[in-house]
């Protein structure tokens, strides 16, 4: 047991309490934490790793100017091997400006999260790392402490949710809501004159009795067949939503009414010859479909003049096509 003098008096002390008075303390609590971490100074020399950072990064290599090096793929460190920010291209490094930004904030602590390439087994893989920049002042001297977390799951979860959030359960086709943003995406494009927009409203005829015959699940199998049918029959271009019900809706972009005419003849043919079967029974249906194609003040305009014309469409007969 270790045994210290204050002011002539010994004192005993514990294993744990002998642990703060070695002078290797904090050697052993920085490489015994669990996150990644990295000091750097504000030159951006790596000061200090810990082990933790070597397994995020797959390499027991040497780790000197590890962020700003190999691991990070850095073209200019790996063509001149001079000190990161040497470089204009520097600029655009999200791990270099986020360190940029932590030096010259006091102390106001940042996060970012990036996509990082690494090769694990031979092979290229992506995963995205969140990298904390904490600023830390010692004796009038900044340092930045940098912890890094793998978020590669959280990231995917987020996109699958958001992708999600846009897309219609039934059919995989996006949402009235996400058609809108893209309609309006489309819509500004078209008014500054890059191209011809037109805004084409389809409409099963006769569904209800589809579903008074055969069932509702007969009338949800039809609605994602004919979802899978059309959107093998539109161009990649062009840009299909379920607007609700039996309803869909279709972005085309044309540079002749011809065109779009002919596509949406083409799209009404296609579905009337289908067969769609539902337990050993086929069926077929038709569509009708309002065209809008002149130009509107807004998208909710466009929209509501295609359903206009679908509306005449229906009304005089089904199966047919009214175009503006």
């Amino acid at each position: 047991m270790m045994i210290l003098s204050f002011g002539g008096k010994r004192s005993m002390l514990s294993p744990i309490d002998r642990l703060f008075y070695t002078s290797n303390f904090s050697d052993f609590l920085f490489d015994n934490l669990d996150d990644a971490m990295c000091l750097i100074d504000v030159n951006f020399h790596v000061l200090r790793v810990n082990d933790a950072l070597k397994k995020i990064f797959n390499t027991d290599e040497n780790m000197e100017n590890m962020f700003f090096g190999d691991a990070s793929k850095c073209a200019h460190f790996a063509r001149t091997n001079k000190a990161c920010g040497e470089d204009e291209s520097c600029a655009a490094c999200a791990v270099y400006t986020g360190a940029v930004q932590a030096a010259g904030s006091g102390k106001k602590i940042s996060r970012i999260s990036v996509p990082w390439e690494y090769t694990e087994n031979g092979k290229k893989n992506d995963k995205y790392l969140q990298f904390t920049f904490i600023p830390l002042t010692f004796f009038n001297q900044t340092c930045i402490l940098i912890s890094i977390h793998d978020v590669s799951v959280q990231e995917e979860q987020d996109r699958l949710i958001k992708e999600l959030s846009g897309r219609d359960s039934l059919t995989g086709l996006a949402d009235r809501r996400y058609f809108y943003d893209v309609c309006e995406s489309y819509f500004r494009t078209a008014r500054r004159g890059f191209i011809n927009l037109a805004v084409c409203m389809i409409d099963i005829d006769s569904f209800v009795s589809v579903n008074d015959t055969y069932g509702h699940k007969a009338g949800d199998s039809m609605l994602k067949e004919l979802a899978s049918v059309m959107e093998k029959s539109i161009r990649q271009s062009d840009f299909i939503a379920r607007y609700g019900g039996d309803e869909f809706c279709l972005i085309f972009q044309y540079k002749k009414t011809a065109d779009v005419l002919f596509a949406v003849e083409k799209l009404r043919g296609q579905v009337e010859t289908h067969d769609f079967v539902y337990k050993a029974k086929t069926l077929r249906i038709t569509i009708s479909i309002g065209a809008a194609l002149k130009p509107c003040h807004s998208t909710d305009a466009l929209v509501n003049r295609a359903g206009r014309l679908l509306r005449a469409a229906k009304e005089k007969g089904g199966n047919r096509i009214e175009i503006d």
